[in-house]
Protein backbone atom coordinates (compact mmCIF):
# COMPACT_ATOMS: atom_id res chain seq x y z
CA UNK A 1 0.00 0.00 0.00
CA UNK A 2 1.42 3.38 -0.96
CA UNK A 3 1.90 6.09 1.64
CA UNK A 4 -0.42 8.39 -0.29
CA UNK A 5 -3.46 6.15 -0.22
CA UNK A 6 -5.62 5.63 2.85
CA UNK A 7 -6.81 2.09 3.47
CA UNK A 8 -10.53 1.60 4.01
CA UNK A 9 -11.45 -1.45 6.01
CA UNK A 10 -13.40 -3.51 3.51
CA UNK A 11 -15.11 -6.46 5.26
CA UNK A 12 -14.15 -8.78 2.40
CA UNK A 13 -10.46 -8.04 2.86
CA UNK A 14 -10.53 -7.95 6.68
CA UNK A 15 -8.89 -11.37 6.96
CA UNK A 16 -5.91 -10.13 4.97
CA UNK A 17 -5.12 -7.27 7.33
CA UNK A 18 -1.85 -7.75 9.15
CA UNK A 19 -1.60 -7.41 12.90
CA UNK A 20 0.32 -4.17 12.58
CA UNK A 21 -2.54 -2.62 10.63
CA UNK A 22 -4.83 -2.94 13.63
CA UNK A 23 -3.02 0.04 15.22
CA UNK A 24 -4.04 3.30 13.55
CA UNK A 25 -3.58 6.99 14.04
CA UNK A 26 -6.80 8.95 13.68
CA UNK A 27 -7.07 11.42 10.84
CA UNK A 28 -6.53 15.15 11.43
CA UNK A 29 -8.00 17.93 9.32
CA UNK A 30 -4.58 18.97 8.00
CA UNK A 31 -3.47 15.46 6.99
CA UNK A 32 -0.67 15.85 4.46
CA UNK A 33 1.86 13.29 3.31
CA UNK A 34 1.40 10.43 5.77
CA UNK A 35 -1.85 8.55 5.09
CA UNK A 36 -0.84 4.99 5.87
CA UNK A 37 -2.60 3.43 8.87
CA UNK A 38 -4.75 6.50 9.35
CA UNK A 39 -8.46 6.13 10.01
CA UNK A 40 -11.48 8.34 10.70
CA UNK A 41 -14.42 7.72 13.01
CA UNK A 42 -16.77 7.24 10.03
CA UNK A 43 -14.42 4.61 8.61
CA UNK A 44 -14.39 2.80 11.95
CA UNK A 45 -18.19 2.76 12.07
CA UNK A 46 -18.21 1.34 8.53
CA UNK A 47 -15.53 -1.29 9.20
CA UNK A 48 -17.95 -4.20 8.93
CA UNK A 49 -21.16 -5.13 7.13
CA UNK A 50 -24.31 -3.36 8.32
CA UNK A 51 -23.79 -2.15 11.87
CA UNK A 52 -26.64 -3.54 13.97
CA UNK A 53 -25.95 -1.80 17.29
CA UNK A 54 -23.05 -0.30 19.21
CA UNK A 55 -21.78 0.65 22.66
CA UNK A 56 -19.60 3.70 23.30
CA UNK A 57 -17.52 3.81 26.50
CA UNK A 58 -15.84 7.17 27.11
CA UNK A 59 -15.00 10.09 29.38
CA UNK A 60 -16.31 13.08 27.41
CA UNK A 61 -19.24 13.12 25.00
CA UNK A 62 -20.64 15.69 22.63
CA UNK A 63 -23.61 13.45 21.96
CA UNK A 64 -25.27 15.61 19.31
CA UNK A 65 -22.00 15.65 17.35
CA UNK A 66 -21.53 11.89 17.77
CA UNK A 67 -25.03 11.18 16.51
CA UNK A 68 -24.23 13.40 13.54
CA UNK A 69 -21.20 11.22 12.75
CA UNK A 70 -23.40 8.11 12.94
CA UNK A 71 -25.80 9.82 10.55
CA UNK A 72 -22.95 10.66 8.15
CA UNK A 73 -22.05 6.97 8.21
CA UNK A 74 -25.66 6.07 7.34
CA UNK A 75 -26.29 4.68 10.84
CA UNK A 76 -28.69 7.21 12.35
CA UNK A 77 -31.28 4.78 13.71
CA UNK A 78 -29.23 1.87 15.09
CA UNK A 79 -29.39 1.26 18.87
CA UNK A 80 -26.59 3.01 20.77
CA UNK A 81 -25.65 2.55 24.44
CA UNK A 82 -23.50 5.32 25.96
CA UNK A 83 -21.39 4.32 28.98
CA UNK A 84 -20.13 7.29 31.01
CA UNK A 85 -19.02 8.19 34.53
CA UNK A 86 -21.08 11.28 35.35
CA UNK A 87 -23.17 10.93 38.52
CA UNK A 88 -26.94 11.22 38.31
CA UNK A 89 -27.98 14.85 38.65
CA UNK A 90 -24.64 16.30 37.52
CA UNK A 91 -24.64 18.88 34.75
CA UNK A 92 -23.06 16.56 32.20
CA UNK A 93 -25.40 13.70 33.06
CA UNK A 94 -28.38 16.03 32.59
CA UNK A 95 -27.00 17.18 29.22
CA UNK A 96 -26.60 13.60 28.01
CA UNK A 97 -30.06 12.68 29.26
CA UNK A 98 -31.65 15.65 27.47
CA UNK A 99 -30.17 14.48 24.16
CA UNK A 100 -31.29 10.91 24.77
CA UNK A 101 -34.88 12.07 25.25
CA UNK A 102 -34.81 13.31 21.65
CA UNK A 103 -33.46 10.00 20.26
CA UNK A 104 -35.33 6.83 21.14
CA UNK A 105 -32.48 4.63 19.90
CA UNK A 106 -29.96 6.06 22.43
CA UNK A 107 -29.69 4.97 26.06
CA UNK A 108 -27.31 5.80 28.93
CA UNK A 109 -25.46 3.76 31.53
CA UNK A 110 -23.51 5.27 34.42
CA UNK A 111 -20.37 3.29 35.26
CA UNK A 112 -20.41 2.20 38.92
CA UNK A 113 -18.02 3.22 41.69
CA UNK A 114 -16.60 6.39 40.14
CA UNK A 115 -15.56 8.34 43.24
CA UNK A 116 -14.20 11.83 43.87
CA UNK A 117 -10.93 12.40 41.96
CA UNK A 118 -11.70 9.33 39.83
CA UNK A 119 -13.02 9.21 36.26
CA UNK A 120 -14.49 6.80 33.76
CA UNK A 121 -11.56 7.37 31.40
CA UNK A 122 -11.85 4.26 29.19
CA UNK A 123 -12.32 4.94 25.47
CA UNK A 124 -13.81 1.86 23.81
CA UNK A 125 -16.39 0.91 21.20
CA UNK A 126 -18.22 -2.38 20.80
CA UNK A 127 -19.49 -2.53 17.23
CA UNK A 128 -21.93 -5.34 16.50
CA UNK A 129 -21.93 -5.87 12.73
CA UNK A 130 -23.92 -8.34 10.71
CA UNK A 131 -20.67 -10.23 10.06
CA UNK A 132 -19.08 -10.03 13.52
CA UNK A 133 -18.14 -8.02 16.59
CA UNK A 134 -15.31 -5.50 16.48
CA UNK A 135 -13.64 -4.14 19.61
CA UNK A 136 -12.15 -0.67 19.28
CA UNK A 137 -9.86 0.66 22.04
CA UNK A 138 -8.33 4.10 21.74
CA UNK A 139 -7.47 7.47 23.24
CA UNK A 140 -10.00 9.94 21.79
CA UNK A 141 -12.99 11.41 23.59
CA UNK A 142 -16.23 11.65 21.66
CA UNK A 143 -15.89 15.36 20.94
CA UNK A 144 -15.15 16.99 17.54
CA UNK A 145 -11.66 18.38 18.24
CA UNK A 146 -10.36 15.00 19.41
CA UNK A 147 -11.11 13.51 15.98
CA UNK A 148 -9.94 16.46 13.86
CA UNK A 149 -7.17 18.45 15.55
CA UNK A 150 -5.30 16.10 17.92
CA UNK A 151 -2.94 13.16 17.58
CA UNK A 152 -4.84 10.05 18.69
CA UNK A 153 -4.34 6.30 18.50
CA UNK A 154 -6.82 3.49 18.08
CA UNK A 155 -6.66 -0.32 17.97
CA UNK A 156 -9.23 -2.32 16.01
CA UNK A 157 -9.71 -5.98 16.72
CA UNK A 158 -10.34 -8.40 13.88
CA UNK A 159 -14.02 -9.02 13.20
CA UNK A 160 -14.92 -11.65 15.79
CA UNK A 161 -17.41 -14.24 14.50
CA UNK A 162 -20.24 -15.77 16.49
CA UNK A 163 -19.33 -19.04 18.14
CA UNK A 164 -20.92 -22.27 17.06
CA UNK A 165 -24.27 -22.27 18.92
CA UNK A 166 -23.49 -25.63 20.50
CA UNK A 167 -20.18 -24.31 21.83
CA UNK A 168 -21.80 -21.12 23.04
CA UNK A 169 -24.23 -23.08 25.16
CA UNK A 170 -21.47 -25.12 26.74
CA UNK A 171 -18.68 -22.57 27.06
CA UNK A 172 -19.97 -19.64 29.08
CA UNK A 173 -17.55 -17.07 30.39
CA UNK A 174 -16.99 -17.17 34.14
CA UNK A 175 -14.55 -15.53 36.50
CA UNK A 176 -13.33 -18.99 37.49
CA UNK A 177 -12.38 -19.90 33.93
CA UNK A 178 -8.71 -20.90 33.86
CA UNK A 179 -7.95 -19.94 30.27
CA UNK A 180 -5.56 -17.00 30.30
CA UNK A 181 -5.35 -14.28 27.71
CA UNK A 182 -7.19 -11.40 26.12
CA UNK A 183 -10.64 -12.98 26.18
CA UNK A 184 -10.59 -13.77 29.89
CA UNK A 185 -9.25 -10.33 30.80
CA UNK A 186 -11.79 -8.58 28.60
CA UNK A 187 -14.64 -10.55 30.14
CA UNK A 188 -13.43 -9.75 33.66
CA UNK A 189 -13.30 -6.06 32.76
CA UNK A 190 -16.83 -6.02 31.34
CA UNK A 191 -18.17 -7.86 34.38
CA UNK A 192 -17.02 -4.94 36.57
CA UNK A 193 -19.82 -2.87 35.03
CA UNK A 194 -22.45 -5.37 36.21
CA UNK A 195 -21.72 -4.98 39.94
CA UNK A 196 -24.81 -2.80 40.44
CA UNK A 197 -27.04 -5.45 38.88
CA UNK A 198 -27.78 -3.51 35.68
CA UNK A 199 -29.81 -5.65 33.28
CA UNK A 200 -28.37 -3.72 30.33
CA UNK A 201 -24.79 -4.54 31.26
CA UNK A 202 -25.53 -8.15 32.22
CA UNK A 203 -27.16 -8.60 28.81
CA UNK A 204 -24.14 -6.97 27.16
CA UNK A 205 -21.73 -9.39 28.86
CA UNK A 206 -23.82 -12.33 27.67
CA UNK A 207 -24.02 -10.93 24.16
CA UNK A 208 -20.25 -10.45 23.88
CA UNK A 209 -19.68 -13.96 25.28
CA UNK A 210 -21.34 -15.38 22.20
CA UNK A 211 -18.43 -14.25 20.01
CA UNK A 212 -15.21 -16.13 19.33
CA UNK A 213 -12.05 -14.25 20.39
CA UNK A 214 -9.57 -16.69 18.84
CA UNK A 215 -8.83 -14.22 16.05
CA UNK A 216 -7.10 -11.84 18.47
CA UNK A 217 -3.34 -12.63 18.32
CA UNK A 218 -1.89 -14.18 21.47
CA UNK A 219 0.82 -11.52 21.73
CA UNK A 220 -1.77 -8.81 22.40
CA UNK A 221 -2.72 -8.28 26.04
CA UNK A 222 -5.42 -6.19 27.69
CA UNK A 223 -4.25 -3.77 30.39
CA UNK A 224 -7.15 -2.32 32.39
CA UNK A 225 -7.81 -0.32 35.54
CA UNK A 226 -11.01 -0.47 37.59
CA UNK A 227 -11.87 1.71 40.63
CA UNK A 228 -11.57 0.12 44.02
CA UNK A 229 -9.26 -1.36 46.63
CA UNK A 230 -8.13 -4.60 45.00
CA UNK A 231 -7.00 -7.42 47.26
CA UNK A 232 -5.66 -10.95 46.89
CA UNK A 233 -5.65 -12.26 43.32
CA UNK A 234 -7.24 -9.02 42.06
CA UNK A 235 -4.06 -7.05 42.82
CA UNK A 236 -2.38 -8.32 39.64
CA UNK A 237 -5.47 -8.07 37.45
CA UNK A 238 -5.45 -4.31 37.07
CA UNK A 239 -3.33 -1.17 36.97
CA UNK A 240 0.45 -1.14 36.88
CA UNK A 241 0.63 -4.58 38.53
CA UNK A 242 -1.15 -6.09 35.52
CA UNK A 243 1.35 -4.35 33.23
CA UNK A 244 4.18 -5.67 35.43
CA UNK A 245 2.95 -9.25 35.13
CA UNK A 246 2.54 -9.16 31.36
CA UNK A 247 5.99 -7.62 30.81
CA UNK A 248 7.53 -10.16 33.19
CA UNK A 249 5.94 -12.89 31.06
CA UNK A 250 7.82 -11.57 28.01
CA UNK A 251 11.13 -12.67 29.60
CA UNK A 252 13.04 -9.75 28.13
CA UNK A 253 16.85 -9.72 28.23
CA UNK A 254 18.47 -7.40 30.75
CA UNK A 255 19.42 -4.31 28.81
CA UNK A 256 19.97 -1.15 30.89
CA UNK A 257 20.88 0.75 27.72
CA UNK A 258 17.26 0.51 26.59
CA UNK A 259 14.97 3.51 27.09
CA UNK A 260 11.59 3.47 28.80
CA UNK A 261 9.29 6.03 27.20
CA UNK A 262 6.04 7.38 28.65
CA UNK A 263 4.16 9.70 26.31
CA UNK A 264 1.04 11.15 27.97
CA UNK A 265 -1.45 14.01 27.78
CA UNK A 266 -1.93 14.60 31.50
CA UNK A 267 0.20 14.45 34.64
CA UNK A 268 -1.33 14.01 38.06
CA UNK A 269 -0.13 14.33 41.61
CA UNK A 270 2.41 11.70 42.58
CA UNK A 271 2.70 12.45 46.28
CA UNK A 272 2.75 15.17 48.91
CA UNK A 273 6.00 16.71 47.67
CA UNK A 274 7.85 16.54 51.01
CA UNK A 275 11.55 15.82 50.84
CA UNK A 276 12.43 12.21 51.64
CA UNK A 277 16.18 12.74 50.95
CA UNK A 278 18.22 15.62 49.62
CA UNK A 279 17.79 14.32 46.09
CA UNK A 280 14.31 12.84 46.10
CA UNK A 281 10.75 13.78 46.83
CA UNK A 282 7.99 11.47 47.96
CA UNK A 283 6.27 12.07 44.63
CA UNK A 284 9.29 10.65 42.80
CA UNK A 285 9.16 7.71 45.18
CA UNK A 286 5.77 6.71 43.74
CA UNK A 287 6.93 6.87 40.14
CA UNK A 288 10.04 4.69 40.25
CA UNK A 289 9.08 1.79 42.54
CA UNK A 290 5.61 1.58 41.05
CA UNK A 291 5.10 2.49 37.39
CA UNK A 292 8.75 2.41 36.29
CA UNK A 293 9.39 -0.86 38.07
CA UNK A 294 6.27 -2.34 36.47
CA UNK A 295 7.48 -1.16 33.05
CA UNK A 296 10.56 -3.30 33.81
CA UNK A 297 8.52 -6.37 34.71
CA UNK A 298 9.16 -5.88 38.42
CA UNK A 299 12.94 -5.90 38.21
CA UNK A 300 14.68 -3.42 40.50
CA UNK A 301 18.25 -3.64 39.22
CA UNK A 302 19.40 -2.69 35.73
CA UNK A 303 16.40 -0.47 35.10
CA UNK A 304 16.59 1.62 31.92
CA UNK A 305 16.12 5.36 32.28
CA UNK A 306 12.64 6.81 31.91
CA UNK A 307 11.95 9.46 29.28
CA UNK A 308 8.72 11.46 29.45
CA UNK A 309 7.16 13.06 26.37
CA UNK A 310 4.90 15.98 27.28
CA UNK A 311 4.24 19.17 25.28
CA UNK A 312 6.17 22.34 26.01
CA UNK A 313 4.45 25.71 26.17
CA UNK A 314 5.79 26.35 22.67
CA UNK A 315 4.32 23.05 21.43
CA UNK A 316 0.89 24.20 22.62
CA UNK A 317 1.29 27.77 21.38
CA UNK A 318 2.09 26.57 17.85
CA UNK A 319 -0.46 23.73 17.71
CA UNK A 320 -3.46 23.53 15.39
CA UNK A 321 -5.65 24.84 18.21
CA UNK A 322 -3.21 27.24 19.85
CA UNK A 323 -3.71 27.63 23.59
CA UNK A 324 -7.07 25.87 23.35
CA UNK A 325 -5.15 22.61 22.95
CA UNK A 326 -3.80 23.10 26.46
CA UNK A 327 -7.25 22.48 27.94
CA UNK A 328 -6.78 18.82 27.00
CA UNK A 329 -3.31 18.67 28.58
CA UNK A 330 -4.17 19.06 32.28
CA UNK A 331 -1.21 19.59 34.57
CA UNK A 332 -1.75 21.82 37.57
CA UNK A 333 0.79 24.44 38.65
CA UNK A 334 0.69 23.17 42.23
CA UNK A 335 1.70 19.68 41.12
CA UNK A 336 4.33 20.94 38.68
CA UNK A 337 6.07 22.92 41.43
CA UNK A 338 6.36 19.95 43.78
CA UNK A 339 7.32 17.57 40.95
CA UNK A 340 10.14 19.65 39.48
CA UNK A 341 12.26 16.50 39.15
CA UNK A 342 10.20 15.66 36.04
CA UNK A 343 11.92 18.40 34.01
CA UNK A 344 15.07 16.34 33.61
CA UNK A 345 12.95 13.46 32.24
CA UNK A 346 10.93 15.59 29.81
CA UNK A 347 11.15 15.62 26.02
CA UNK A 348 9.37 17.77 23.46
CA UNK A 349 6.43 16.61 21.43
CA UNK A 350 7.86 16.16 17.93
CA UNK A 351 6.11 14.06 15.29
CA UNK A 352 7.49 15.32 11.98
CA UNK A 353 7.64 11.90 10.34
CA UNK A 354 3.83 11.59 10.29
CA UNK A 355 3.03 15.30 10.03
CA UNK A 356 1.59 15.62 13.54
CA UNK A 357 3.94 17.92 15.41
CA UNK A 358 1.22 20.61 15.36
CA UNK A 359 -1.56 18.12 16.18
CA UNK A 360 -1.47 18.26 19.97
CA UNK A 361 -1.01 14.77 21.47
CA UNK A 362 -3.97 13.25 23.24
CA UNK A 363 -2.66 9.76 22.50
CA UNK A 364 -1.01 7.92 25.40
CA UNK A 365 1.74 5.39 24.70
CA UNK A 366 4.32 3.61 26.83
CA UNK A 367 7.13 1.54 25.39
CA UNK A 368 10.61 0.09 25.82
CA UNK A 369 12.94 1.08 22.99
CA UNK A 370 16.31 -0.42 22.16
CA UNK A 371 18.37 2.34 20.47
CA UNK A 372 21.11 -0.04 19.32
CA UNK A 373 18.81 -2.17 17.18
CA UNK A 374 16.12 0.53 16.79
CA UNK A 375 13.50 -1.98 17.89
CA UNK A 376 10.65 -1.85 20.38
CA UNK A 377 10.52 -4.52 23.09
CA UNK A 378 6.84 -3.74 23.69
CA UNK A 379 4.33 -0.93 23.14
CA UNK A 380 1.24 -0.01 25.16
CA UNK A 381 -1.57 2.08 23.63
CA UNK A 382 -3.85 3.15 26.48
CA UNK A 383 -6.20 5.72 27.96
CA UNK A 384 -4.04 5.84 31.13
CA UNK A 385 -2.08 9.01 31.82
CA UNK A 386 0.74 9.52 34.30
CA UNK A 387 -1.12 9.43 37.61
CA UNK A 388 -1.77 7.33 40.67
CA UNK A 389 -5.50 7.47 39.88
CA UNK A 390 -4.89 5.70 36.57
CA UNK A 391 -2.18 3.20 37.55
CA UNK A 392 -2.80 2.63 41.26
CA UNK A 393 -1.11 3.06 44.62
CA UNK A 394 -0.03 0.26 46.90
CA UNK A 395 -1.67 0.07 50.31
CA UNK A 396 -1.79 -2.41 53.16
CA UNK A 397 -4.97 -4.01 54.45
CA UNK A 398 -5.79 -2.64 57.88
CA UNK A 399 -7.06 -6.08 58.82
CA UNK A 400 -4.49 -8.52 57.43
CA UNK A 401 -1.59 -6.28 56.45
CA UNK A 402 -1.71 -7.83 52.97
CA UNK A 403 -0.77 -5.77 49.90
CA UNK A 404 -3.65 -4.03 48.12
CA UNK A 405 -3.85 -1.84 45.00
CA UNK A 406 -5.99 1.29 45.16
CA UNK A 407 -7.32 2.59 41.83
CA UNK A 408 -9.63 5.53 41.12
CA UNK A 409 -10.11 5.38 37.34
CA UNK A 410 -11.51 3.12 34.68
CA UNK A 411 -8.76 2.81 32.04
CA UNK A 412 -8.19 0.46 29.11
CA UNK A 413 -5.29 -0.28 26.80
CA UNK A 414 -3.69 -2.86 24.53
CA UNK A 415 -0.13 -4.14 25.00
CA UNK A 416 1.70 -5.09 21.80
CA UNK A 417 4.61 -7.53 22.05
CA UNK A 418 6.66 -8.91 19.15
CA UNK A 419 5.15 -12.08 17.66
CA UNK A 420 7.44 -15.07 17.88
CA UNK A 421 10.32 -14.75 15.44
CA UNK A 422 9.57 -11.11 14.63
CA UNK A 423 10.63 -7.66 15.82
CA UNK A 424 8.66 -4.50 16.54
CA UNK A 425 9.69 -1.26 14.89
CA UNK A 426 8.22 2.22 14.59
CA UNK A 427 6.67 2.99 11.22
CA UNK A 428 8.86 6.12 11.08
CA UNK A 429 11.75 4.02 9.76
CA UNK A 430 9.72 1.74 7.48
CA UNK A 431 11.07 3.20 4.25
CA UNK A 432 14.65 2.72 5.47
CA UNK A 433 14.31 -0.86 6.68
CA UNK A 434 13.53 -3.86 4.49
CA UNK A 435 12.72 -6.75 6.81
CA UNK A 436 10.30 -9.56 6.25
CA UNK A 437 10.16 -10.29 9.98
CA UNK A 438 9.47 -6.71 11.12
CA UNK A 439 6.09 -5.60 12.46
CA UNK A 440 5.66 -1.83 12.17
CA UNK A 441 3.52 0.25 14.53
CA UNK A 442 2.69 3.93 13.85
CA UNK A 443 4.14 5.33 17.07
CA UNK A 444 3.65 9.02 16.21
CA UNK A 445 6.66 10.71 17.82
CA UNK A 446 10.11 10.95 16.28
CA UNK A 447 13.03 8.89 17.56
CA UNK A 448 15.52 9.73 18.95
CA UNK A 449 13.74 12.06 21.36
CA UNK A 450 14.50 15.76 21.83
CA UNK A 451 15.05 16.64 25.52
CA UNK A 452 13.88 19.88 27.11
CA UNK A 453 16.53 22.61 27.18
CA UNK A 454 16.24 25.44 29.69
CA UNK A 455 18.67 27.54 27.68
CA UNK A 456 16.27 27.32 24.74
CA UNK A 457 13.35 28.41 26.87
CA UNK A 458 11.63 25.03 27.07
CA UNK A 459 8.98 24.92 29.80
CA UNK A 460 6.50 22.17 30.55
CA UNK A 461 2.90 23.06 29.75
CA UNK A 462 0.89 23.89 32.88
CA UNK A 463 -2.84 24.52 32.55
CA UNK A 464 -3.47 27.19 35.20
CA UNK A 465 -0.79 29.76 34.35
CA UNK A 466 -0.71 33.12 32.63
CA UNK A 467 0.71 33.08 29.08
CA UNK A 468 1.20 36.59 27.76
CA UNK A 469 2.92 35.68 24.49
CA UNK A 470 0.17 35.20 21.86
CA UNK A 471 -0.42 31.82 20.25
CA UNK A 472 -0.56 31.41 16.46
CA UNK A 473 -4.07 32.89 16.48
CA UNK A 474 -3.07 35.95 18.49
CA UNK A 475 -4.68 34.75 21.73
CA UNK A 476 -3.16 35.03 25.21
CA UNK A 477 -4.09 33.59 28.60
CA UNK A 478 -4.24 36.37 31.15
CA UNK A 479 -5.99 34.65 34.06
Amino acid sequence: MSAGKRRRLDPETESSLSQAESFFLTSVETDQGYKEYVISLVEILRSGSNLQESVQFNFKFDLEWLLGVYSDAGLASQPLLVVHGFPDGSERHVELNDVCKQHSNVSLFEAPYVRRYGTHHTKMMLLFFENGLRLVIGTANMVPADWAKKTQGVWLSPLLPLRDPKVSCVKQWSLEEKEAGFERDFHAYLVEYTKTGSDAMIDLVRKVAAYDFQGIPSNLKLIASVPGLHKGSRVRKYGHYKLRQEILNLQLPESPNDALIAQVSSIGSMGDGKRSTKKERNSEMWLRPNLVQSMCGGYVFGQPNLSLIFPTVQNVRQSLEGYVAGCSLPYQKQNAEKQDFLFKLCHRWKADWCGRTEASPHIKTYCRWCPRSNTLRWVLLTSANLSQAAWGTEKESQVTGAKCLHLLNYELGVLFAPPEGRVLRTSAIRENVAESNAMFLPIPYDLPLVPYRKEKGDAIWVTDKVYVEPDKFGNSINQ
